[in-house]
């Protein structure tokens, strides 16, 4: 019951982000709301996975809950990882927040820690953090070369939306674990 529940909350998240990848194109902003939802959405994931390792320690749940993201992905919440993911988190929450947000909006930084929520649920940590936001950025100059949308300084030459390269930098990452690229 509770491993439908995972994947209820990892579609919930997906919607935010595809929800905020429209409103990025749209509107150039994302509203809060979809933050919240997404965060929540992290949060249930990073908790539902706590418990199902915890319960497969305990020997309760044969197939306990989470037991597929521990199959599918190389990596999984472990014993003894809790302190390390909480620190991840963190530093990468203020990396992004204080940091990268001054460069490229709160909206993609909000973006990159909700996705580092969810990471940190499968068990991956700031690594895993670090590669996803190079992988966004290798998509969106790579799609802005292809436009000419390049300057020779190397800035963009006219403001483009990072919510959409972010999203699918997530799910390039996502999937290149489950095949154990990462």
């Amino acid at each position: 019951m509770i491993i439908i529940g995972e994947w209820v909350l990892l579609g919930m998240f997906v919607i935010c982000l595809i929800r905020a990848t429209v409103e990025d194109l749209r509107f150039k902003k994302v509203h809060r709301r979809i933050w919240w939802d997404a965060g929540i959405a992290g949060g249930g994931m990073i908790a539902l996975g706590i418990l199902s390792f915890r319960w497969k320690e305990k020997g309760l749940i044969i197939g306990c809950p989470g037991a597929h993201w521990l199959e599918i992905l190389p990596y999984g919440i472990s014993a003894g990882k809790y302190g390390e993911m909480i620190l991840d988190l963190v530093c990468f929450g203020l990396l992004q927040r204080f940091l990268f947000a001054r460069m490229y909006g709160r909206a993609d930084a909000y973006a990159f820690s909700m996705c580092s929520l969810v990471w940190a649920s499968f068990g991956g940590g700031l690594r895993e953090d670090l590669i996803h936001m190079l992988v966004s950025v290798i998509l969106l100059g790579l799609v802005q070369a292809i436009k000419r949308n390049v300057a020779s300084s190397g800035n963009l030459k006219k403001p483009v939306a990072f919510v959409p390269y972010i999203s699918a930098g997530f799910l390039v990452c996502l999937l290149g674990a489950i095949r154990g690229i990462l």
